[in-house]
Formats: structure tokens, sequence, C-alpha cells
């Protein structure tokens, strides 16, 4: 075996509270990667060995000739002995590969985690702390409830030797006193009395929707108003190219997809949202259900902070995707194309990750936006506007925590409708709206306690440096809606 500069490095090793972390790198051949072991050797004659299953691909570490690529590990061990002093090798089936420094000594276990957010029913984030430590996420002045890590997180690289490691949590406010705050609140995840994350709440969002008509305006480029996707689980999968590439140029790194969500809505319906990376080539990612639904609604949409974070030549996109679930024997898929290549992705269930309402609140607010149009005008997106999901159907919890702008952030607000179901809406802006600024409008009309959204017929109209004036066409209405008493 070829002997390289630095076969490996050890940067993380803690030792404490009955919980040992080992973290580093290795070059190790491809050929050994499936037999690859951890050992440890201490000078009180300790050895013991761990499988590495979960070696992931360090971008910072690419193959150099003959240099195989380095890949990274972070082994969790539970109950290891106390030792002060000890040496790391990786022993796969070609030989042993000792690692740097040659001499380890352990520094006292620190607790990790990120409270990826939090708001008045919920919280959500991972965790990695030592066993009969407490970990609690507390809300100020209202108590504090314990956190339990049961949800697998594929983009934590932390291995404990399990199939799926779980290091993510969910948790509930329901029943308990933290879901009773008003005003402002402080929620904080400690661990072993280490405080590791925060998030400051303002106040509970109310629960009321305008009675008649909703617009959002998107910007330029990437949608305005998005928010970033919590990363709250994942199952992770990488593809094979769909044919042999071109011999003149290298081929492109396979696509990954990252699948969050699968969950049962209305109407024998799935929910599946996630992200798409890979090598940019100009075009748009596409996927679906199999075996195939005969109807399914796609969003796809920015998440900008995950695109800044991804290397030259990548790209990602999120999705948000709606379909029947497919019927039959064969086991349903998700299959997507994405830079020229494909894959396919075996569901995990219809229980995987956050509820319906709660991933739709923590997704990208244009991709919801347009996922409403899809439900409204009668797709398979429809499935979400089940009442057994709220008044709005799972889209009740987003629509109460969209920043409405009120008349008075207007010089001028008008709107109209005849029985004909015609209608008009006018703005005075102020600043200026910018020459490529696109505009959404939904309509949303209150039948007896439910929220109905229509897409309106048309786009805007007329734009001008201040005015805009759009109408659209809802269905025949025997009464007009109420407009506000603001109005």
């Amino acid at each position: 075996m070829s002997v390289y500069a630095f076969d490996g490095y050890v940067d993380t090793a803690e030792h404490g509270d009955g919980i040992t972390l080992l973290g580093g790198w290795v070059r190790l051949p491809e050929a050994g990667i499936p037999s690859a072991r951890l050992r440890l050797t201490t000078t009180g004659g300790l050895r013991q060995d761990w499988p590495l299953a979960r070696l992931l691909a360090r971008r910072d570490l690419p193959a150099e000739g003959p240099i195989p690529a380095g890949r990274g590990f972070q082994l969790l061990v539970r109950g290891l002995p106390d030792w002060s002093e000890g040496a790391l090798t990786v022993v796969h089936a070609g030989g042993e590969i000792p690692l740097h420094p040659p001499v380890l000594n352990p520094a006292p276990f620190r607790p990790r985690g990120h409270l990826d957010g939090a708001d008045g029913k919920e919280a959500w984030g991972w965790l990695v702390h030592a066993p009969g430590t407490e970990a609690v996420i507390e809300m100020e002045g209202m108590g504090r409830l314990p956190v339990r890590c049961d949800v697998h997180r594929a983009d934590l690289p932390f291995d404990d030797g399990s199939p799926l490691p779980a290091f993510g949590f969910h948790l509930h406010f329901a029943g308990t006193a933290l879901a009773n705050g008003r005003g402002p609140r402080r929620v904080t995840l400690h661990a072993a009395g280490v405080k590791l994350g925060e998030v400051m709440l303002e106040g509970q969002l109310a629960a009321g929707l305008p009675p008649f008509l909703a617009a959002a305006a998107l910007g330029t480029g990437a949608e305005a108003g998005g928010r970033s996707n919590s990363r709250i689980t994942g199952l992770l999968a990488e593809t094979a190219p769909a044919g042999e590439p071109a011999a003149a140029s290298p081929p492109a790194a396979p696509p990954l997809l990252v699948l969050n969500v699968c969950r049962a809505v209305g109407l024998g319906h799935l929910l599946l949202a996630g992200r798409v990376e890979w090598t940019e080539d100009g075009s748009e990612p596409t996927l679906r259900l199999l075996p195939a639904a005969p109807a399914q609604s796609l969003v796809l949409f920015d998440e900008p902070e995950l695109l800044a974070a991804l290397p030259p030549g990548r790209t990602c996109r999120g999705f948000l995707l709606v379909g029947a679930r497919p019927g039959g024997t064969e086991p349903p898929f998700l299959e997507w194309v994405a830079g020229g290549q494909s894959g396919r992705q075996a569901l995990p269930g219809d229980a995987h990750g956050p509820t319906p309402d709660a991933a739709l609140h923590q997704a990208g607010w244009g991709g919801v936006f347009h996922l409403l149009r899809e439900a409204a005008g009668g797709g398979a997106a429809a499935a979400l506007l089940s009442p057994q999901l709220g008044p709005v159907g799972a889209f009740t919890r987003w629509l109460a925590g969209v920043p409405w702008l009120e008349p008075a952030d207007f010089p001028r607000v008008e709107a109209w409708a005849a029985p004909s179901g015609e209608c008009a809406m006018a703005f005075t802006l102020d600043p200026a709206i910018g020459p490529d600024t696109r505009l959404s409008l939904l309509a949303l009309l209150l039948e007896e306690g439910r929220v109905r959204p229509l897409p309106m017929a048309q786009s805007p109209a007329l734009t001008s440096e201040t005015m805009l004036l759009a109408h659209g066409l809802l269905p025949q209405l025997t009464e007009l809606p109420a407009p506000p008493s603001s109005w």
C-alpha cells in the first residue's frame, strides 16, 4: 500500500461522563472503506475497535493523483473505561493507517447541539450529550421540558454505531406549561448546564385571517421574504449517472436528494418536502412519485443560505411535492432527474418528519405561496386543504404567520368586486416598486368558518412608479364579501 505524507488526523478527542467522542479524517483507499474500523490503543493496555459505518466525504480533502480523498468521522462511544493517553489507527482489509498526532490526551467531553427553530407550539434542533446528564428546552418564565432525541438527521456527521443515529429532536409543547406563553419569550436549549442555542419569540401569531383578499409580493431573483428551511430530519441518497459521461469531460458529481418530510394528507395524498443538489447545467430538477400517480403538484424554490454554502459549480433547489399515494404492491419511490442524471429514493413511510402544518410553516415562503395557488387551482395540492388539517388545511399555521400589511402601510388601498365575480385592487406604494417586481394575488373567501383560496384569473394589468392596478375573476357570488372595517 502507498504511504502518504498524511494518512489521517485526529481533530477531536474528548472523554468523560460515560461518553467518548473521537473525530477526524483519514485518506482511505476505496477498497478499504467497507471494512474500515477505528482502533483505540491506550497506554493502560485497552485496545478496542469500532466499525466506521459513516465515513463522510470531505470536500476540503479531494483526491490528488494516487492519493485518495479524505473522509471524515465523528464517532461517539458510550461506557468506555477512563483513559488519559492513547493512539488512534484506522484498520481495514488492506492494512493499518496510523492517525496523527501519534499520542492523544483526551479533553473533557462537552455537549454539542443547536436550536434550529422554535415557536409557541414546538421547538426543533439537534443535541449530542452525555447519558444521564440533563437536557432541556426552557421558555423564559414558563418552565422547562426534557429533550428526547429520536429523529435521524442525515446532515449530521455523528455516528453511534446504530443504522440511523438519532441526534435530532422535535419537541411539541401541547399540554405543557410552555404552550401557554404570551408576548416575547426567550427559548433556550441547555445540556449539562451549558446553553447551546437560543431563539427569541416575538409573541403568539394571530390566528385570524383577512376576510377578503391577500397579496404576496415576490422580489427579484430569490423570492423576497423567504425563510431558509430548517433541516429537521433527512434521508440522504447518492445516485449513479443515468448514462456514461462523455469521454472528453470528467463525470459530474451525482445529485443529492435530502427528503425532510413524507406525510399523509387528505384525500389519500402524500406531502413530500426537501431539496435536490446537483452540478449546475442550467436546467431545473424534476421529481415524481412512482408508481406514477394520476396528478402531482410540484413547486421548486430557492434556498439562498444553502446555495451560498455550496462549492463552485453546484446548485440546489428546495421542493414541495403533493401526489396521490401510489397503489399496488410495488413499494413507492420518489424519482428525480437533475443535471442529466437520475435516481430513486424509497419513501420512509407516511409519518417521516414534522407534521404537514409544521413542514409548510418552516419552508420557504415563496414556495408555500405557490403551492397554495396550486391548491386553489384544484390540482393534487388541493389535498392540503383538507378540513381535518385546519380552517385553511395544512396552510392554516403558515398563513397565520404571514406578515400582513395594514391599509395604513399604503398611501392608498382600494378593492372592488361585482356580483358577476369581477374584482380589482389598486395599490399606491411607497417607495416605488422596482421594474422586476412580481406580484402574485390570491383571494381568500370566508365560508362558514373556513377559508377558501381562489386564484386570480389575471396577473397585474398596469404598473407605474408608485401605483399598481390588478384585476381578476372570482366565481359568481350570491353576495359580496364584507371588506375589513379599517378599509
